[in-house]
């Protein structure tokens, strides 16, 4: 079937076949490194940015309890009670700025549900909080050490920082999740980008091999030809298989091949009725020449006879 096409209209879908695949696997690989990209940004922009919160947000938690010890334990020292109420303020308000970061960076409904949890006991831990400085402030220190040491605040604390920690612990899943997701998307894109390779090189050798046979079988067959006719033998039958440029000149060459052997043909007639025209000429020469031995034959007789009057 192949042989039914130009060689031109072959070396084109040939070539526009090998730009098919290489253009296959380009696209094939974007779209992996893409995926791969994407898994990278989550991992990056997402994830990491709200553990880094987290972390921060917890930080600052950690840092007003301190603030709050240090009031309690300056009670008798107004200069240094003023002085750590300032750092107090100073640590709730980063407080406030990690929460509002952190909700900032949340995007499903898992991390969501963790922040309303977060949210509650940041409201039972504030509210204790604030109420001992209230005490601290009236000069009730007795009070605010009992609140600070109360199995209430305690628990609160407890379940504050551990909710925290469940988010942090949770992006860390995520982020792991993240990071084998990327590793087996590269490894998939690895895998299957070297099949598509060895697939197209196994395509294009199939393609080459076809094509160049193509070309190469009616080649040889008119070699072939050729040499049968520079030998002299124009009696064999040459067929054309295929209708492509090859096609053609196997038919010139059959032509060719057919008008030798008419015009030896002709040579052949034509020597033929030469050899006829010499032997009949030959034929009338003997005859003459005969004819003439009789004329001969009979002169001598007359002259014999005349001589012997």
């Amino acid at each position: 079937m192949i042989r039914h096409i130009s060689i031109g209209v072959r070396s084109s879908i040939a070539f526009s076949i090998i730009g098919l695949l290489v253009a296959v696997i380009g696209v094939f690989s974007t779209v992996h490194l893409k995926h791969l990209s994407e898994s990278i940004h989550n991992i990056v922009e997402n994830r990491t940015a709200t553990m880094e919160t987290s972390a921060s947000y917890l930080s600052s938690f950690y840092l007003i309890r301190l603030q709050t010890a240090n009031i309690l334990s300056v009670k008798d020292n107004p200069p240094r009670l003023a002085l750590f109420m300032t750092s107090y303020n100073t640590a709730l308000e980063s407080f406030d700025n990690a929460f509002k970061k952190l909700q900032a960076t949340l995007n499903n409904d898992q991390e969501k549900a963790f922040l309303a949890q977060i949210s509650a006991w940041e409201s039972k831990y504030k509210a204790l909080n604030e109420h001992q400085i209230r005490l601290v402030k009236q000069g009730d220190i007795a009070g605010a050490e009992a609140i600070q040491d109360s199995t209430k605040m305690l628990n609160v604390r407890t379940r504050f920082s551990n909710e925290i920690q469940l988010l942090i612990n949770y992006e860390k899943q995520q982020i792991l999740a993240a990071a084998v997701d990327a590793e087996k998307t590269f490894a998939t894109a690895v895998s299957t980008v070297i099949g598509v390779v060895l697939l197209a090189l196994v395509i294009v050798i199939v393609f080459a091999w076809v094509f160049t046979r193509s070309l190469i079988l009616p080649v040889r067959k008119v070699i072939s030809v050729a040499e049968t006719i520079a030998k002299g033998d124009l009696t064999q039958t040459i067929t054309a298989d295929g209708s492509d440029e090859m096609g053609e000149l196997v038919l010139a060459m059959n032509h060719m091949q057919m008008s030798l052997r008419s015009t030896i043909q002709s040579i052949q007639s034509v020597a033929n009725k030469v050899a006829d025209s010499s032997t009949q000429i030959q034929d009338i020469t003997i005859q003459a020449q005969q004819g003439f031995e009789q004329q001969n034959d009979q002169l001598a007789q007359g002259v014999s006879a005349i001589s012997q009057l």
